[in-house]
């Protein structure tokens, strides 16, 4: 497990470390992602961080190279995932 204090490592559900990743986004500031638990995290520009429930890897690959994040979110995320803010 990554440790908690390395650079871009967040607290997450369940107070696990978690790797995030720097968005390029006009709406999302960073992502992670938990194999195991097949949970996506999103830090959104205003803050929130969300995490999205029952997301494959293949999905999750998809939002990585979608050329627009907000627009993969909306079209494959949002409304077919359950979801909790942070």
């Amino acid at each position: 497990m990554i440790e908690a204090q390395s650079p871009g490592v967040k607290r997450v559900a369940r107070n696990r470390p978690l790797r995030m990743f720097p968005c390029e986004s006009s709406l999302c500031k960073l992502f992670g992602y938990d194999p195991s638990s097949l949970e996506m995290f999103v830090e959104f520009k205003d803050g929130s961080t969300w995490v999205y429930r029952g997301v494959t890897e293949e999905q999750f690959h998809g939002f990585i190279t979608a050329p627009s994040k907000g627009k993969y979110l909306r079209a494959e995320i949002w409304g077919k995932h359950e979801s909790e803010k942070m």
